[in-house]
């Protein structure tokens, strides 16, 4: 009971985190992204997902493919490798660029090509994780079952919110998803809305994310490996 209550309290970042860094392995996988409704399933497309260890750093990058669209969409995100700690973000597509530096001071910025508008970022903010890989440290984690853990994160977002933020590991239990034994980890964050859970099923053996679901009420996103 003990051990739980302290896990329930830990607040993670990468100057207080538990990442196996020996468990971050270089790798390239693809997941087909769809949405479900009801019984009805509609693929949207995939995104294909590259993970490089260069020295003491590790690069990240995700690119969309939409079955609909020839238009890319492309992460990129550096981090160093023995705390995840950011580095620079980048994200590119048809609607927006978005660009940040990380260091003593967080610079960048979003570009809304719809508006037109172009709004800088510059300001101090506590040591966290990019929002944009913080599923990656989900994977990383010492996960068992009962684990829960409080992440922080940084998302930039000029529509939405600018700042250090949490997300929660609600939740961890052990099942199976295609015959493979699996963690399935419960999250939710203050990006979206505490009301809105994502499903990682993660591989016991390797680590691997499998399934994402992301429950919204009447719909849910999938993601699944191929």
């Amino acid at each position: 009971m003990l051990c739980t209550l302290s896990n329930a309290q830990m607040r993670l970042s990468p100057d207080n985190n538990e990442v196996d860094a020996s468990l971050i392995k270089d790798e390239v996988y693809e997941m087909r992204w769809s949405v479900k409704s009801g019984d009805t399933s509609n693929d949207i497309g995939k995104v294909i997902t590259k993970i490089k260890n260069n020295g003491d750093k590790v690069l990240i990058t995700s690119e969309v493919k939409r079955y609909n669209s020839a238009k890319r969409w492309v992460d990129t995100t550096i981090v160093t490798k023995a705390d995840l700690k950011p580095i620079y973000h980048a994200s590119y597509n048809e609607n927006r660029d978005m660009v940040i530096n990380y260091g003593a001071k967080t610079e960048g910025f979003y570009k809304d090509k719809t508006k037109r508008e172009k709004i800088t970022l510059n300001g101090e903010y506590p040591t966290s994780f990019d929002s944009s890989m913080y599923p990656q440290v989900i994977r990383w984690l010492p996960l068992n079952d009962n684990y829960t853990a409080d992440l922080l994160v940084f998302n930039f977002n000029p529509s939405g919110k600018t700042d250090v933020l949490n997300a929660y590991v609600k939740e961890v239990s052990s099942t199976s998803y295609n015959n493979k034994d699996v963690w399935d980890v419960v999250v939710t964050d203050d990006i979206v809305g505490g009301n809105v859970k994502t499903h990682y099923y993660i591989s016991k053996e390797d680590r691997s994310v499998l399934r994402m679901e992301v429950n919204m009420g009447a719909q849910s996103m999938i993601m699944e490996r191929i």
